[in-house]
């Protein structure tokens, strides 16, 4: 349920909220109370017929009947709750009609809330034995003294007591009724007795239960899953703007301090989680699987409910979205019920979602690309070693040889048809290991392995780097093979028919790079929507930190553009046209050390239209390829640490999800 009021917040689309109805419905149709009306089961011990939801699961082995529990029956009702405070405020939503389910059907979104609120209050309320004054902590929920658990009687844990007290921050939101207020004031007060901060880390740091410490001592740290329940309370309270007579009851200073608990101490090194807040002891390595003690289930590194923190520390989002991204992180923790972290993922993203991420035992990567055969893509990486690397997309890469050619060394790989072929291959600039002779050579990926088609050309020793698109005609690819020194495009063409590389032009580039410029990284698309290909160029003064980004027409050299990026990019490491948000036009990524600054052109200019935020020296040596696919996903090999990381536009992974 709440995953779909993610999702409603991310599109601003009411069908979520209808299928929220509905399935609140039938969540309320299996209340204690209710079951009866719709033929189910229902318990047969003193909690039969209450507004809650009970379970025998957490029993002590003496005692068999179902018992209630707070965190379980505000854990179901913070939706319904949200829900109400969603419609309540929305004007829009007031009137809109249910369209389906059996509780709530041609109902208003408004007459579906206010049933809700009803029933939520109850269902808490039924908790009301349990909110008591402590001499030392204040107002909070105590667990009651006859339950059937081991921790009758004592003060509920801080996710415990988080459950209750954002739903009742929902209610609040709902209805405008001070009571609530008046309990979500004492809870945060309650919250402020427990947390301390980590001044080395500028962040938060608390226990699983503060009054439990002395009992327990190190065993009750705060888990990543039950931190990220924690924080959710203060998060309500503040992205509402909850306040007492005279303040905030949480600040943004708050929310920055609990962000940094998860980037700077639960996350502080990418890709490897501690078990808990401010505890060191039992580390899980993604890069390697490994874990000392490992327990038998993983599900308490669940990160999802942090994603929001994104909104005060951009990190957040890229540590825990590159953790999803890993199969080993999101089967071993999920399973296959990740509603909740594919939401938040969604909701937060900025323009690229990390959807694959896996680790390679590798020096480094060299080169990379993507062939197309028979429909299905193919992706090629070349190793630093030598070796060549292969799979279907989507699939972990496997060694395939150990040389893509004998006595040569790659050093570009371009995705896509060779030259005007139907058949699915690569383009590759290669250099003879002795006489340095540099050759475009055709490669085609046949039956697990490459196979050279021939017909190599040969090109200056001073070709740096090679772009693959439409220069001179209409659905015609062509390869451009740049002359670093003369700074001079060479465009040849292959002809199926004739067997051979055809020179069709060369095109001076001295007007747009200077004499005291070096190319760093060239890419091509249709940006100006004609049908024909742009070159893109990035390149770095030689006398200067000055770095400029050139769309440069080879038809039209009246209508290139030429741009400086601004004095705080010191390194570009590469670049790449693509559509980048699925709006249909292609943009321009330009990769620093921990970002990709994208722009588009609007009126004869490259205007910039965001940047996205990478971890840092994420993108350092990185090797980036545009898939030609229809999902126009992103793939950068990256040489630290090295990986291979799989990114959608988000646009694209919410119209599939």
């Amino acid at each position: 349920m709440e995953s779909l009021l993610t999702m409603y917040e991310a599109y601003g689309e009411s069908k979520y909220l209808d299928m929220f109805v509905r399935c609140a419905g039938n969540v309320i149709d299996r209340r204690d109370d209710f079951r009866n009306e719709r033929g189910l089961s229902a318990p047969s011990d003193t909690y039969a017929r209450t507004p809650t939801w009970s379970t025998a699961a957490y029993n002590v082995p003496s005692d068999k009947k179902p018992y209630a529990h707070l965190v379980h029956t505000a854990s179901i009702t913070y939706p319904m709750a949200k829900f109400a405070a969603i419609v309540n405020t929305n004007p829009d939503l007031i009137d809109v009609k249910v369209t389906g389910g059996r509780r709530f059907k041609d109902l208003t979104m408004k007459q579906a809330a206010d049933q809700l609120v009803e029933l939520v209050s109850e269902s808490i309320l039924f908790h009301d034995d349990m909110w008591q004054e402590d001499p030392i902590m204040g107002w909070c929920y105590k667990e009651r003294a006859n339950a059937p658990v081991d921790w009758r009687g004592t003060i509920l844990a801080l996710n415990m007591q988080s459950l209750p007290g954002k739903t009742l921050a929902q209610l609040y939101v709902a209805t405008g009724d001070e009571k609530y207020l008046d309990r979500v004031e004492k809870i945060a007060a309650f919250y402020k007795k427990c947390l301390q901060e980590n001044k080395t880390l500028g962040a938060k740091k608390w226990r699983y239960n503060t009054l439990l410490r002395q009992q327990y001592k190190d065993t009750l740290r705060e888990d990543v899953t039950h931190s990220a329940v924690s924080v959710s309370f203060p998060y309500d309270c503040y992205v509402n703007q909850m306040s007492s007579p005279v303040d905030m009851i949480f600040e943004e200073a708050d929310m920055v301090q609990f962000a940094r608990a998860f980037s700077r101490d639960i996350c502080a090194v990418p890709h490897v989680l501690r078990s808990g807040v401010n505890y060191g002891k039992q580390n899980w390595d993604l890069k390697t699987n490994m874990m000392p003690n490992r327990p038998a289930k993983m599900n308490s590194f669940d990160c999802s409910r942090w994603i929001p923190f994104t909104q005060f520390d951009p990190m957040v989002y890229h540590l825990a979205g590159e953790l999803f991204a890993q199969n080993v992180y999101s089967k071993g923790v999920l399973g296959r019920n990740q509603p909740i972290p594919l939401a938040n993922l969604i909701k937060y993203a900025g323009r690229l979602i990390p959807v694959t991420m896996r680790y390679y035992k590798v020096p480094g990567w060299l080169a990379g690309g993507v062939s197309t055969q028979n429909n299905k893509s193919y992706m090629m990486a070349v190793s630093t070693d030598g070796t060549v690397w292969g799979a279907p997309s989507g699939d972990s890469l496997k060694p395939v040889s150990y040389k893509l050619k004998s006595g040569y060394r790659t050093r570009l790989l371009l995705s896509g048809n060779n030259a005007n072929e139907a058949s699915g291959g690569l383009i590759a600039l290669m250099e003879d290991v002795r006489s340095k002779e540099k050759s475009i050579q055709r490669l085609a990926w046949q039956n697990g392995t490459f196979v050279d088609q021939g017909s190599a050309l040969t090109v200056l020793k001073s070709t740096s780097l090679i772009a693959r698109g439409s220069f001179t005609e209409k659905g015609l690819k062509d390869i451009g093979a740049l002359d670093s020194i003369a700074r001079q495009l060479l465009i040849y063409r292959y002809t199926p028919a004739t067997g051979k590389w055809e020179l069709q032009r060369s095109v001076s580039l001295a007007l747009s790079i200077p004499l005291t410029s070096r190319v760093i990284a060239i890419s091509a698309g249709d940006l100006n929507h004609d049908g024909v290909d742009e070159l893109v160029v990035a390149a770095g003064s030689r006398i200067s930190d000055a770095i400029t980004v050139s769309v440069i027409d080879l038809t039209n050299s009246s209508n290139s553009i030429t741009m400086g990026l601004d004095s705080s990019v010191k390194r570009v490491e590469g670049l790449t046209a693509g559509n980048f948000d699925e709006q249909g036009n292609l943009e321009i990524a330009v990769f620093t050390d921990s970002q990709a600054r994208i722009y588009h052109i609007k009126n004869q200019q490259l205007e910039p239209i965001g940047n996205e935020q990478f971890m840092d020296a994420a993108l350092r040596k990185a090797i980036f390829i545009q898939s030609l696919s229809a999902d126009h996903q992103l793939i950068i090999l990256r040489n630290e640490d090295p990986s291979v990381v799989t990114y959608l536009p988000a646009d694209t992974s919410r119209s599939t999800n």
